[in-house]
């Protein structure tokens, strides 16, 4: 191995031939190699050269790495925590081979620039990664059940979720989860190389890494589309529902309950067919016009429903106040024309005081039905507990 520490190296002209070495440049600031060729190099890691801790700019102009190979990382090169990489469009990386990165490793860091105009291709990595690779990015989940047409995946790595259609309860469902590089290989080394400790020490400990940082599934992480809770538990259906089907109930008339997600049922008393969750179009399981705890409020404000209602003069159910205010029109010039009347009977006679004692006692009665119909300015929801 060739080690050079210096802030800024520029190499021209250069050329390294079957060597069983690389060159090793390590806390740099800047370096620049034109006009070089490596070819038949052989390294551990890095078949050609490895770049460690350089502060800027990495530069590699025309450019030649052929047939080199690294027994680990990065057949013709590695970049071991860099910031900055530029090849040229007559660099050549090609027929280069090591087990991760074949043509190139790029390790230790997450970001970086990486400008590259140049031809990396043809190469081969066992693991993973022919021409270029960093860690594994991509998750491939794959279905070997004899029913595998029965559901689909759909694989959404962003949101890190999987979607599985079409799967009955009961069932059961066999698949695999693969490790996948930038160009969707997937990861493939053997596990008896890997007990036997045929591969090298330091890939060794990079694929024990990853089988430490796998989370092993867990029934308790399903969860279902819609449900709150992430147990699955099954649960017998309430004699109140008319309809019981997957993750939910409806329930028959005149039931009620505070919301869809809870399993406390009321049955409703006052208003029985005002409670009636099989109706599309009714709010907080209530038909129009009605509100509240067991629906046994008129909406006489109008918040909940587009119009105003109240209690009919027999309180037998909720009706548009419109109607309320043609009875209560009707009643006040009924009662007028019985006023103005009596009025009369009561000019026409000496019996002045007994009639006009009747005339209060028929006032006061029908200022009472009156009254009786207009509607109360506030609605007094009761407690349930």
């Amino acid at each position: 191995m060739i080690q050079i520490e210096s802030s800024y190296a520029n190499i021209n002209n250069f050329t390294s031939t079957l060597n069983n070495m690389n060159i090793v440049f390590q806390s740099s600031q800047q370096i620049a190699i034109k006009d070089s060729t490596f070819q038949n190099n052989t390294a551990l890691e890095g078949g050609a050269l490895y770049f460690q801790n350089i502060q800027q700019n990495i530069e590699l102009k025309n450019c030649i790495f052929i047939n080199n190979i690294a027994y680990a990382n990065g057949g013709a090169i590695v970049f071991d925590t860099i910031k900055n990489i530029f090849l040229d469009q007559t660099t050549n990386i090609k027929q280069n081979t090591a087990l991760i990165g074949g043509g190139i490793r790029i390790k230790g860091v997450e970001q970086f620039v990486f400008l590259n105009k140049g031809q990396i291709v043809q190469n081969k990595a066992e693991i993973y990664g022919d021409n270029i690779a960093t860690y594994p990015s991509q998750v491939s989940i794959q279905s070997f059940s004899q029913q595998k047409d029965s559901f689909t995946f759909k694989s959404n790595i962003p949101l890190g979720k999987v979607w599985i259609n079409n799967f009955q309860s009961g069932g059961s469902l066999e698949f695999d989860i693969f490790f996948m590089d930038e160009n969707g290989k997937h990861i493939n080394f053997s596990s008896n190389s890997l007990k036997q400790g045929v591969y090298p020490k330091i890939i060794q400990n990079e694929i024990q890494y990853w089988n430490a940082h796998l989370i092993v599934f867990n029934s308790s992480l399903v969860q279902l589309v819609g449900e709150s809770s992430s147990e699955i538990l099954c649960k017998q259906c309430p004699q109140e529902a008319e309809i019981c089907e997957f993750d939910h109930f409806i329930l028959k008339q005149g039931y009620w309950r505070s919301s869809n997600l809870s399993d406390q049922i009321f049955e409703c008393t006052k208003y029985q067919e005002s409670c009636n969750e099989l109706k599309s179009d009714t709010q907080f399981g209530c038909i129009e016009g009605y509100v509240g705890p067991l629906c046994e409020q008129c909406d006489y404000s109008g918040m909940i429903w587009p119009n105003r209602y109240s209690e009919n003069s027999s309180k037998s159910n909720c009706q548009k106040c419109s109607a309320t205010s043609n009875q209560i029109a009707f009643l006040i010039i009924s009662t007028s024309i019985i006023i103005v009347y009596l009025f009369f009977q009561l000019c026409q006679t000496d019996e002045l005081g007994s009639y006009f004692s009747e005339l209060v006692q028929v006032y006061k009665y029908f200022l009472c039905q009156v009254f009786d119909e207009l509607p109360s300015n506030s609605v007094n929801f009761d407690r349930i507990n």
